[in-house]
């Protein structure tokens, strides 16, 4: 099965919701990686000291290396995300070194397997298909796509990726967004 993006921002909401009222931790987790992009591996060792000063205002980047490449990725919290970092620090009462998505079982963080069991859990409960950890990372690049007026190159070098192709077929451009884009363009 290949992973989609989420297309329909009703569905994210509905995510997003559904989250919610059933886990705080597991809330946090789909939104970070629907508004950062970032790989699940990445997202899950994420710290309160990666987002925090020591006197806890927020740092001007989130600094990541990849997990996957060693690469160094750099970007900006949205203000989303601060709101939601800002209420999940508070709810938990987290430390700074304190990660964000903590095991109930012991110390550190939940495994990718159990990231995986919770969100696809929850997809195939609200009826989203071909949906896995790496569709937050999808959703987040087909909606920046849209959001940056199909700035692919932008999106591709996000991605770390070697083609403008390789980039399309990840996010899932689809004929509806061909169709779009041909419809954008009038004289």
């Amino acid at each position: 099965m290949t992973v989609e993006p989420i297309r329909d921002k009703k569905m994210i909401q509905t995510m997003q919701t559904y989250l919610r009222g059933k886990s705080l931790r597991d809330w946090l987790l789909f939104n970070v990686g629907i508004n950062t992009g970032l790989r699940i591996g990445d997202i899950l060792k994420l710290k309160v000291s990666d987002v925090k000063t020591e006197n806890m205002n927020y740092r001007d980047h989130l600094t990541v290396i990849e997990e996957k490449t060693k690469k160094v990725k750099k970007l900006k919290l949205n203000g989303h995300l601060r709101k939601y970092f800002d209420g999940f620090i508070k709810s938990n009462s987290l430390r700074y070194n304190d990660y964000f998505f903590q095991s109930r079982k012991g110390h550190g963080y939940i495994s990718k397997v159990q990231a995986y069991r919770v969100l696809e859990g929850t997809a195939k409960e609200l009826g989203i298909q071909n949906f896995g950890t790496h569709s937050m990372r999808k959703t987040w690049g087909y909606w920046a796509y849209k959001a940056s007026k199909y700035n692919i190159a932008l999106i591709m070098e996000m991605f770390n990726h070697s083609s403008q192709a390789m980039t399309m077929r990840y996010i899932g451009a689809s004929q509806e967004e061909k169709d779009d884009l041909y419809c954008l363009v009038e004289f």
